[in-house]
């Protein structure tokens, strides 16, 4: 018996996709980056449920079934674009160009007119790791693991190396090969050479968690003891939970995605309880990170509170309508909300995504702290100024209307009798009230 590549299903032989994977092209609509979307993931694990509830492993999917996004997502990384640089002869050129046809040619379906564009490009510069990459793809879409095998096998020597050694990408996949075969020693085999050459590989880490727990304790150790007695640590203890749960966590934290993919993938089926126990670690320390945040945020949350309404206030006794201490604090106050909801969800991903929010808020509440501390003065001074102003201003036309009062009320009475002096009593009033508001600050 064998599995099927992309989801895991029982089959007669190892091939590529399965009659059971009906809904994976349905989940192209999820977009290209599914790692790091949380919604995305649980929106593809609930389209796949309803589409085919017999599917042996919708994790399998998610992570297998989008091979030709993640190798085209894979090609744009600056290690692999960095090969373009060291093409300098037409014949470089010329094979970089045929292979760029071959990789549309594989995305359209064309599988043999990509098979011979692909060793057309290896026979002209043999050098291009992503060649023998790519050509293993094609193999892979047609059912062709062993050829696939080979050309991965080949491209070994040509992987570079930055973050990670290309050599894990192609172990991992070679990896793969072995477990749809359902031969998981050796399928662990690959895994442990995946992490050996690039030991914060979370890709590799994953797979290497879940082949690792398919295997009897004394397989496991004979074939992994070399390279996690290299790492020290922990991992040199020789607990295979352990390292299957440092394994895990390390793969998880590199890329959350793998947290909801572990939940739905039955090769766990065997190590639950060491499962559930990396996960409920993963949201303990994810929570313990946010809420230290919280905490301070809570804290500081009250007294910037008062000293940005006192900015406020004093600002409106001022007749200032540009006063920022309020807004800012309106705006830490939302994202505070927001922070302690996301954590109060329970869900991995949103509580991860608390942590720069809480952040903010705390940054924002001693911005808003700052600027209120800067605005209330200044506004209190404008605002003693202005009545001040008003006072005088007042003073000024009481006295003021006072004498245009008299002086032209008597000039009325002179003029016009009680009527007259009733009028012209009238305007120095008028007068007395233009002078206030014309000196009122």
């Amino acid at each position: 018996m064998a599995r099927c590549w992309t989801c895991g299903s029982s089959v007669a032989s190892a091939i590529y996709k399965c009659s059971a994977c009906v809904g994976v092209a349905q989940l192209k609509g999820l977009g290209d980056d599914l790692e790091s979307i949380k919604d995305d993931i649980e929106k593809g694990i609930t389209i796949l449920e309803e589409l085919n509830s017999s599917l042996a492993s919708i994790g399998s999917v998610l992570e297998w079934g989008f091979g030709e996004i993640a190798w085209r997502q894979e090609q744009q990384t600056d290690i692999l674009r960095g090969i373009d640089a060291t093409l300098r002869t037409p014949g470089e050129t010329r094979a970089n160009e045929l292979r760029l046809q071959a990789e549309e040619l594989r995305h359209r379906g064309l599988y043999p007119e990509s098979e011979e564009l692909f060793l057309k490009a290896i026979d002209e510069y043999r050098l291009d790791y992503r060649m023998y990459v790519g050509l293993a793809e094609t193999y892979l879409r047609v059912n062709e693991f062993d050829k696939a095998h080979n050309f991965l096998e080949r491209s070994l020597p040509h992987a570079p190396k930055r973050d990670i050694d290309y050599k894990s990408h192609s172990y991992r996949l070679i990896g793969h090969i072995h477990a749809s075969r359902e031969d998981y020693e050796k399928a662990f085999q690959a895994l442990v050479a995946s992490i050996t050459f690039s030991p914060e590989y979370a890709e590799g880490l994953y797979d290497f968690a879940q082949y690792g727990s398919l295997l009897d304790d004394d397989t496991f150790a004979r074939v992994a003891s070399p390279t996690l007695s290299a790492w020290g640590g922990n991992w040199a203890l020789g607990d295979r939970d352990l390292v299957l749960h440092l394994a895990l966590q390390k793969a998880i934290q590199a890329r959350p995605a793998y947290y909801y993919l572990a939940e739905h993938e039955p090769n766990f089926d065997g190590r639950k309880k060491i499962l559930e126990l990396t996960l409920k670690v993963l949201l303990r320390n994810a929570r313990a990170g946010v809420e230290n945040f919280i905490r301070q945020a809570d804290y500081m949350l009250e007294l910037t509170g008062r000293v940005s309404a006192e900015a406020g206030n004093a600002a409106r006794r001022a007749r200032y309508k540009d006063v920022r201490s309020p807004l800012i604090f309106a705006d830490a106050q939302l994202r505070l909300d927001d922070a302690k909801q996301k954590v109060a969800s329970g869900d991995y991903s949103a509580t991860l995504a608390a942590r720069p929010i809480a952040e903010q808020a705390l940054q924002l509440l001693g911005e808003a702290k700052e600027k209120a501390a800067e605005e209330y003065p200044r506004f209190k001074e404008i605002s003693r100024g202005r009545f001040k102003g008003t006072i005088a201003a007042l003073t000024v036309s009481l006295f003021g209307g006072f004498f245009a009062f008299v002086i032209g009320g008597g000039i009325g009475n002179w003029i016009a009798g009680d009527m007259g002096f009733i009028i012209g009593g009238l305007i120095g009033i008028g007068l007395g009230v233009l002078i206030f508001f014309e000196r009122r600050p």
